[in-house]
């Protein structure tokens, strides 16, 4: 799943969910491939993950490995898996927005998505958390 998510493979990403894959499947260090696929900008596999129930947010990774949150330097929400130019991002963050992830979570060090996008130069990206928290 996670070479999918580097290709934006949506069609060899789908042919995996339907022979039983999780959409939340991990590597050893805890990456899932929801925020590989994010952050590699890759809208077409990310869309489907979230269309085929990835945790955007982590809520049942959390649940089951609470003690895992400090691990998770990378956020609790894919809003922290940023491609690496802006426009990419504006797109990743509109879709996970419109799924629903909550803006609010902060990673591990505290910062909000928010406060991360502005960190990493991302002033609309920014723009449009902090529009979209409340």
């Amino acid at each position: 799943m996670f070479t999918t998510a580097r290709l934006d493979r949506p069609d060899v990403a789908a042919l995996l969910l339907d022979l039983g894959m999780s959409p939340d499947v991990g590597d050893a260090s805890g990456a899932r491939a929801p925020h590989m696929a994010a952050g590699c900008n890759s809208l077409g596999v990310t869309k489907l993950l979230v269309e085929r129930g990835a945790d955007i947010e982590l809520r049942q990774v959390l649940s089951a490995e609470p003690e895992r949150e400090k691990e998770m330097h990378w956020g609790k929400t894919l809003l922290f898996c940023l491609p690496a130019d802006e426009r990419s991002t504006l797109e990743v963050v509109e879709l996970l927005l419109a799924s629903g992830t909550d803006p609010a979570i902060r990673n591990s060090t505290g910062l909000s998505a928010e406060e991360h996008a502005r960190k990493e130069g991302f002033e609309d990206v920014a723009a449009l958390l902090r529009a979209n928290s409340g």
